[in-house]
């Protein structure tokens, strides 16, 4: 399929641009006429490129970790070993080698070469079958090495165990060197399946200190019972799933977790991330969406070419990759059951879509002369300049027109329905498809964002252009401010982040280059820049009758009840950070966890079920993982830590032994020992084969009232706030995404540097329950409060 592929690229890129084929039959017989038109040269040769560097990608990535010139090494090796060996070894009379003689003799006119040639051929015939076994080997070596997840358990400040310096060593040697972006897919273990027995304890440890004892005991016999009956069959279907698939996880998640749900993708799916917050390249809006963009489409050029580098944990562990080949030129596309993801091929997908003024754009952002690399900044910029331009002087643009992007706003459902009517066919359908199967969307807005919260909520919902549908959507405001929103399907924010980091630190002093007056620098003696006729930006258009204006008045009207409901605030933590955290011998996530808690049990009260993502991509196609951070520990510090009585020592005690749980949890979820992801299998194949199972249920059917996650900072070399303290100028403030629960909060929190914590927080305004600004200052006292009790601590001893 993968070589099928290959020639289907290339044939799409030849395609001819008048082509028939007739067979035809009269009184004389029948007649055969073909014409095919030849493409460019240089669109022939920039397929030709495209092709050969695919296939070389593959090769090496079969191959790996062993390279071609290992390979090479080999075959000389093995050449001299038996053109010197003795003619009765077993080099020249072995079974092996005589069996391969034997085939060699079959080759035309092999017996009349010298005999030194002819050894020297059979030796090379014998060389790729014991290259393969080293290849397999060396990979399978590697994998079982990658089982292994001690180092992630040392503890800050620790000395590395010989044994782990020596893992490690092995680890690096087997590696090989110069990896490709997948090279490492081959090496990566899969997603173990945990035992039904650490599963069922690791539930009941989490309920316990959230159900009444009559609510545990009842609990604590259905996973009995669970454990007695049902279990062990499903466990079975769910192991044989395992064996069958890179991860048994992975696409079931996707599937049902994603394509299956029929709610809007606004506010609810979709997440946003954010520019600098203490830095503005310019505020330009034209020439900083010309760089943003430049920047992005020369990160999809290295996934394309596979030359991005695979991220290393701790410059060691590989992680999977995999997420990243669907960042770009993929969408969501509606169905009335289950919705699909379409991912288009970098052949097919050479243009983004603009939206400026309520009219769309495709634009072009590659050269169209060899060898077609991307625009620069200053020439997508011309063109911007170009569109924003035209849009003005724009005619036939209907109200309706500018309320287009409310459609994805809508419940999947009526989305597909109303996608099925009004863009199945004519000039709607083919508008649709451009967006559909652009790069990424980007809008050039009209509004300015005062503020950090401000510009969250337009990221998030209020930007009345964010094409839900689409993997990325770049925002870009009037006073050049910017960031994404994105769909959640195809992949995790980790990616997103590593994109839009990558995007960031090429629009600062490390990348572009703005003239006095904000605009791109461009080179000297530079005309403007303008496509060939044909490839000039194009107005999509669009036919609207009045049902669908009716259809798009309401979808508009849906949209606006959304954003009036959420309640979104930004908050910092600036009096410390996780420098702070590491001196007092606490790990930062758990320190943070904690604090949550603290602060939630304050803000409401009580504790409550609470969510907080993982990553498992030490794993192949790994997603996440959850992380439960209410335990039976963390709730008796919080109670300690509201009762005067208990001394500050003894809160710092129960603290610490609480970030230990915490800690361990989080890194039994990394290494597949997590229970939800678990429970969420057995019950799908619970459903597949019409098993009942109360305690599955029971388990699927918690609500996450406190949805959290952390975001990860400096994922390229471009830039290291923690290193270089010219960079701590261009720390972002993260991103977030809404409330899961209509009575819950969703944190999203990133640790920007050594001493600042920036948190977004979401809420309902219709819930009575909760009140987004209340629970940031909460967060913000409680982080004031534990400070003050390990100082007091400190005294104390």
């Amino acid at each position: 399929m993968a070589e099928a592929h290959s020639i289907a690229a290339l044939a799409s890129d030849l395609k001819p641009q008048n082509k028939s084929v007739q067979l035809v039959k009269d009184d004389e017989g029948f007649h055969f006429t073909l014409s095919v038109t030849i493409p460019p040269w240089d669109i022939a040769i920039r397929s030709a490129f495209r092709i050969f560097y695919r296939q070389r990608n593959r090769l090496v990535n079969v191959m790996y970790p062993v390279g071609i010139a290992s390979y090479i090494a080999i075959l000389s090796i093995l050449v001299f070993v038996v053109l010197t060996a003795e003619p009765d070894s077993w080099w020249r009379s072995g079974y092996i080698p005589t069996l391969i003689w034997n085939l060699m003799l079959y080759i035309p006119f092999f017996e009349y070469l010298p005999r030194n040639i002819q050894i020297a051929w059979a030796a090379l015939a014998g060389g790729p079958p014991i290259f393969i076994l080293f290849v397999l080997l060396q990979r399978y070596l590697l994998r079982g090495l990658l089982h292994y997840h001690g180092w992630l358990h040392l503890e800050p400040g620790q000395k590395v165990p010989l044994k782990i310096k020596l893992w490690a060593f092995t680890v690096r040697a087997l590696q090989g060197s110069k990896p490709l972006l997948y090279s490492y897919g081959g090496s990566l273990p899969r997603l173990p399946v945990p035992s039904l027995k650490a599963t069922t304890d690791g539930y009941l440890n989490a309920m316990e200190p959230l159900q009444t004892p009559e609510e545990f005991e009842e609990t604590k016999i259905l996973a009995k019972q669970f454990l007695e009956n049902e279990g062990p069959r499903l466990q079975w279907y769910l192991k044989l799933k395992a064996w069958i698939s890179d991860n048994y996880i992975s696409d079931w998640w996707e599937t049902y977790i994603y394509l299956h749900g029929r709610s809007s993708l606004l506010i609810n799916s979709n997440y946003y991330g954010l520019d600098q917050a203490y830095f503005l390249s310019t505020s330009n809006q034209i020439a900083k969406a010309a760089n943003m963009i430049h920047e992005a489409v020369k990160f999809s050029v290295l996934i394309e070419r596979e030359t991005l580098p695979p991220f290393l944990m701790n410059e060691t562990v590989p992680i999977c990759m995999h997420q990243v080949s669907k960042l770009f030129s993929t969408t969501r596309v509606p169905r009335k059951d289950c919705d699909v993801i379409r991912h288009w091929d970098a052949v097919d997908s050479r243009h983004i879509v603009v939206v400026v003024n309520n009219v769309f754009y495709k634009l072009n952002v590659f050269h169209n002369t060899f060898p077609h690399g991307p625009l620069q900044a200053w020439e997508i910029e011309d063109e911007l300049y170009r569109i924003a331009a035209d849009s003005v002087r724009a005619t036939l643009v209907t109200p309706a027109e500018g309320g287009l992007a409310a459609l994805t706003t809508m419940n999947r459902t009526r989305w597909a329905e109303v996608h099925e009517e009004y863009f199945g066919e004519g000039v709607n359908f083919q508008s649709l498809s451009q967006i559909e199967s652009a790069m990424f969307f980007v809008h050039l807005s009209d509004s300015s964002p005062k503020s950090i919260a401000e510009q969250g909520r337009l990221l998030l919902c209020d930007d009345s252009h964010i094409w839900c549908d689409k993997s990325i959507n770049m925002v870009v405001f009037k006073n050049g401010r910017a960031g994404i929103n994105c769909e959640h399907t195809w992949g995790d924010a980790v990616v997103t982040a590593h994109m839009l980091e990558y995007v960031l630190t090429g629009d600062c002093p490390h990348g572009a280059g703005y003239d006095a007056e904000g605009r791109n620098n461009r080179p000297p003696n530079s005309k403007e820049h303008a496509f060939a006729k044909g490839r000039e930006p194009r107005r999509l258009t669009w036919e609207i009758p009045p049902q669908m204006e009716a259809v798009i008045e309401l979808a508009v009207k849906g949209r606006e009840a959304m954003r009036a409901d959420l309640a979104l605030e930004v908050v910092c933590q600036e009096a410390y950070g996780k420098g702070y955290m590491k001196k007092v011998r606490m790990s930062p996530d758990a320190y943070i966890q904690l604090a949550m808690q603290l602060a939630f049990f304050r803000d409401q009260g009580r504790f409550q079920n609470t969510y907080e993502a993982t990553t498992t991509r030490l794993f192949k196609n790994g997603r996440t993982e959850t992380v439960r951070p209410v335990t039976k520990e963390s709730c008796a510090f919080v109670r300690a830590f509201e009762d005067p009585a208990v001394s500050a020592c003894e809160k710092a005690k129960l603290m610490r032994q609480a970030s230990e749980t915490h800690s361990r949890n989080a890194k039994n979820s990394m290494t597949g020992k997590g229970i939800d992801r678990h429970l969420f299998g057995l019950y799908i194949v619970s459903v597949g084969r019409s098993i009942e199972s109360p305690f599955l249920k029971q388990a699927l059917s918690c609500k996450w009232v406190l949805s959290t996650s952390q975001q990860p900072q400096v994922q390229t070399k471009r830039w290291d706030p923690f290193k270089n303290p010219e960079d701590n100028k261009l720390i972002g403030a993260g991103g977030g995404f809404g409330p899961v629960a209509d009575d819950g909060y969703g944190v999203s929190y990133m640790l920007a540097d050594d001493n600042r914590i920036f948190f977004h927080v979401s809420s309902k305004r219709s819930s009575p329950l909760t009140d987004s600004t209340r629970f940031g200052e909460n967060i913000m006292r409680a982080f004031r409060d534990l400070k003050v009790m390990f100082d007091e601590a400190s005294k104390e001893k």
